[in-house]
């Protein structure tokens, strides 16, 4: 997606989500936090500070707003308010890194999810969002070359400890969360425990049309199957 499209994509993205929430009959209280816009004196500072170059489009995305966040509830039970979907990325002081831990097996060796990453040195993680109850969404960087930087793959860790990709770049993870709308547990479309009752239930109530694009994201073939894909062209 070429840079100077990127921010405007993102927020036409955010403006859909938003008005699609707001108008659906089952939703209720839909709130956006308005944030400022990061500088690029900020991104620079967070590159400095942890060694690491973001790729472009997450730039793009910081330069838009500082993180992402919008709440939603439903009408539960035919009276009671209920919080329930949230949709949330970090903001650019809470993009930090994990503990390098969570991309090493037993044996200290690169986890086996990972090896399609394995090209890349210095591979790290971030979290890319700390609100997450059901696992952890985990921004990877890492180096392919002296002076190439490898765009940023987005992964969960679910329940198990197993890691499952979810996209290829940024992009694609945006696209995939204005899909699902910040339902709880969505990310399980794209591991190998697929979509738990109760996430199903409330895709059947709130988003039936959507519910097809995550379960065809369920792959046999093992957790880093690359969800994103898949999942990333039923956004659009």
């Amino acid at each position: 997606m070429p840079k100077d499209n990127t921010g405007a994509s993102f927020a036409e993205l955010r403006r859909a989500s938003l008005e699609w929430l707001r108008e659906h009959p089952g939703t209720v209280q839909t709130i956006l936090d308005e944030r400022d816009s990061c500088t690029a004196e900020e991104v620079r500072e967070w590159e400095a500070r942890h060694g690491q170059y973001l790729p472009d489009d997450v730039k793009e995305f910081y330069f838009l707003t500082n993180g992402l966040s919008i709440k939603w509830d439903v009408v539960a039970h035919g009276r009671e308010v209920m919080p329930l979907g949230h949709v949330a990325i970090n903001s650019l002081q809470q993009l930090l890194p994990t503990d390098h831990s969570v991309l090493r097996n037993e044996r200290d060796e690169l986890r086996p999810e990972l090896q399609e990453c394995a090209a890349a040195s210095g591979l790290r993680a971030f979290t890319l969002d700390h609100t997450c109850e059901t696992g952890r969404v985990l921004l990877l960087l890492g180096k392919e070359g002296p002076n190439a930087f490898r765009r940023a793959q987005v992964w969960f860790q679910d329940g198990s400890c197993a890691l499952s990709l979810l996209a290829n770049t940024f992009s694609e993870y945006f696209r995939l969360l204005a899909l699902h709308l910040g339902l709880p547990g969505w990310q399980y479309a794209y591991t190998e425990a697929g979509l738990d009752p109760t996430c199903r239930q409330w895709f059947r109530l709130i988003a039936p049309d959507r519910l097809a694009p995550s379960l065809s994201a369920a792959s046999p073939c093992g957790s880093s199957s690359g969800g994103g894909s898949s999942g990333g062209g039923g956004g659009g």
